[in-house]
C-alpha cells in the first residue's frame, strides 16, 4: 500500500461512492502514478520482464517562515514474489521527531497473498517503537474462474475484533470487464446495500455508466454518464445525466484531449446552469487540469478553479506538481506548489527509490512503443510520432481494417522524438491500422481513419 494513498484512503472511498472523484473525476496524476507504479516498464523478448517496485520515500514539508524545508515523514517497503507476482509483503512509515533528531516508527502495513501472489490481507497498525495497535485492515477474494477481484471490504479495529465498515463487490460481464460495482457500508455493524455503479461498453470502451443508490428496497437512479471517444480509443467527451425521480436531466460535461502519444494534456469539468444563455442553459466552466508530458511522462501537473467573482471571469490556478524521472519511467522527485496570494508557493517536495524484480515467462511485449498519429482522422497525409529511449530500426505497417497488410517501411530512428511521414494518397476512405514495431519485438498499433 503507498504512502499517499494511506492517509487519504477513506476519504478516497467517500469520493468514490459519492460520484466526486475528486472534484475533476479524475485522480490527480501523483496520486494515479503511485497506485500504478510496479507495472512492467521494460522487456526484452518475451522470455523476462523487469518490474519496478517502489522500496523507499522520504517527504519534506516547506516552512515559508524561514524559508526552509523540514523532515516529514518517510517510509521503506519489502516484497516478495509467487510466481510472476511481486507484492508488497510490509510497509514501515516513520515520522522525524524535532525533539531528538530520531526517525520513530509510527505505522505499519503488513500484507499477505495467496498460492499465486494475489493479496489476501492489508492490514496497518499505529504505534511508537513497535508497540503496535491495530488501526485497519483490507480483505480480498477473487473469481476462481480468472483471478480478478470479487470483493475488497475494509475491517476497522474496535478495540478487540475486526468490525465491517465498507465494501465493494465486483461483478464481470463475458469480456472481463467490470459490469457491475456494488458499494455497501456498515450498518449496526452489518454490511448493507448503499450505491452501485452500472457499466455498458462497446468493445472495450466503457460508454455509458449509471450510479444506482439503494433506497432500503430497490436501487434508484441518481447519475448517468455517456462518454464518447476519439479515434485513438481515448475517452474525448462524456456527458453526465441527473435523476430528477422521473427523468435524466442534464448535470455535468466532461472533456479531455492527448498529446501524439495518447497521453492526457488537458481535462476541464463544466457543470450545466440553466440561467446562463438568457435563461436557455449553458455548460459554465468549473474546474480543469493541464498536464505537460515528455517520452510518456507527466513532467508537470496542473489545475484550475473558475473564478466567476472576477470581471472577466478567469480561470484561478490551484495546485502545481512537478516531477523528474529516470530512465525506466519511475518517479524520482516531486515537489508540490499551492496558488494563494496570486503567487504559487512551495508545501511538499517527495523523494522516491526503486529495485528492480525479474519476472519470467510471461509475454510483456504488447503496447510498448510510445506512438501517436496526427492528424486523425486524415485526408491522406499524417505523420507517425514515435518516441525511442534510444537509437533503433523500426517497422512501419498499415494494414486495412481485416487485418490484410498493405504496406510496410523500414525506419531507423534516433533517441528521443521522431517524426515519420505517412502517405495514404490512392487508399480508400476507412478505418486502417498503423502497426509499429522494433527489433526486440516491442510493437503498439493505432487506428488512423482516412476521410
Amino acid at each position: 500500500m503507498n504512502h499517499k494513498i494511506l492517509p487519504t484512503l477513506l476519504f478516497a472511498l467517500f469520493t468514490l461512492t459519492s460520484g466526486a472523484q475528486t472534484s475533476s473525476g479524475y485522480m490527480p496524476f501523483h496520486q494515479y502514478f503511485q497506485q500504478h507504479n510496479g507495472n512492467i516498464q521494460s522487456a526484452q523478448g518475451n522470455e523476462r520482464a523487469v518490474i519496478f517496485k517502489e522500496i523507499g520515500y522520504s517527504h519534506n514539508v516547506y516552512q515559508p517562515q524561514v524559508g526552509t524545508w523540514i523532515y516529514a515523514d518517510s517510509g521503506v517497503f519489502t516484497y516478495g514474489q509467487i510466481g510472476n507476482e511481486v507484492y508488497e509483503t510490509n510497509g514501515s512509515y516513520y515520522t522525524f521527531s524535532n525533539a531528538t533528531l530520531t526517525w520513530p516508527i509510527k505505522a505499519q502495513v503488513t500484507n499477505t497473498a495467496n498460492g499465486i501472489g494475489l493479496l489476501t490481507t492489508s492490514t496497518y497498525q499505529v504505534g511508537d517503537s513497535g508497540n503496535w495497535t491495530n488501526s485497519s485492515q483490507y480483505l480480498y477474494t477473487y473469481n476462481p474462474a480468472n483471478n480478478y477481484l470479487a470483493s475488497q471490504t475494509l475491517q476497522t479495529w474496535s478495540g478487540s475484533a475486526w468490525v465491517d465498515s465498507i465494501a465493494y463487490i465486483y461483478t464481470y460481464n463475458v469480456n472481463n470487464y467490470d459490469s457491475i460495482v456494488v458499494f455497501q457500508t456498515a450498518v449496526g455493524g452489518v454490511l448493507q446495500n448503499d450505491s452501485q455503479y452500472l457499466y455498458t461498453y462497446e468493445g472495450y470502451q466503457n460508454t455509458q455508466t449509471i450510479t444506482q443508490a439503494w433506497s432500503g428496497s430497490a436501487w434508484v437512479n441518481a447519475f448517468n454518464k455517456y462518454t464518447t471517444f476519439d479515434p485513438n480509443g481515448n475517452p474525448a467527451q462524456s456527458q453526465i445525466y441527473h435523476w430528477n425521480g422521473s427523468s435524466w436531466s442534464v448535470y455535468e460535461q466532461e472533456v479531455t484531449d492527448y498529446d501524439g502519444y495518447g497521453e492526457l494534456n488537458n481535462y476541464t469539468l463544466q457543470v450545466w446552469s440553466p440561467e446562463a444563455n438568457g435563461g436557455l442553459g449553458a455548460y459554465i466552466n468549473y474546474y480543469s487540469e493541464v498536464y505537460e508530458n515528455s517520452l510518456g511522462n507527466n513532467v508537470q501537473f496542473n489545475s484550475y478553479q473558475w473564478d466567476t467573482t472576477q470581471s472577466p471571469e478567469t480561470s484561478k490556478p490551484l495546485l502545481q506538481y512537478t516531477y523528474a524521472y529516470d530512465e525506466n519511467h519511475n518517479v524520482l522527485y516531486e515537489s508540490d506548489q499551492t496558488y494563494a496570494a496570486d503567487t504559487f508557493g512551495y508545501t511538499d517536495q517527495y523523494f522516491y527509490n526503486y529495485s528492480d524484480f525479474n519476472v519470467t515467462g510471461v509475454n510483456t511485449v504488447v503496447h510498448d512503443l510510445r506512438i501517436g498519429v496526427y492528424p486523425n482522422p486524415s485526408t491522406g497525409l499524417a505523420v507517425l510520432n514515435l518516441s525511442m529511449d534510444k537509437a533503433n530500426e523500426v517497422s512501419v505497417k498499415i494494414c486495412d481494417a481485416v487485418g490484410k497488410e498493405l504496406k510496410i517501411t523500414q525506419v531507423n530512428t534516433t533517441a528521443g522524438f521522431n517524426q515519420i511521414p505517412l502517405n495514404l494518397a490512392g487508399f480508400a476512405s476507412g478505418i486502417y491500422f498503423v502497426e509499429v514495431a522494433d527489433r526486440s519485438g516491442k510493437s503498439s498499433t493505432l487506428k488512423l481513419v482516412k476521410e
